[in-house]
């Protein structure tokens, strides 16, 4: 799996994806982390803004 925040980041397991998540996301005011497997299609993005955050899916 590739994560997408500030740089790529690449993991083997679901489990590193969540703690990689979990450390990193809100770690500024707005931050964008997209999360996608081989292809870039389908992919989730989590979007944040202080307080607020939005969970995007898409197929495209």
């Amino acid at each position: 799996m590739t994560v997408c925040a500030n740089g790529n980041f690449f993991f083997d397991k679901p489990d590193e994806v969540t703690a990689f998540v979990r450390e990193h996301a809100g770690a500024r005011e707005q931050d964008e982390i997209w999360i996608f497997g081989e292809e870039k299609y389908p992919c989730i993005a989590l979007l944040t803004h202080g307080e607020y955050a939005a969970v995007n899916y898409t197929t495209l």
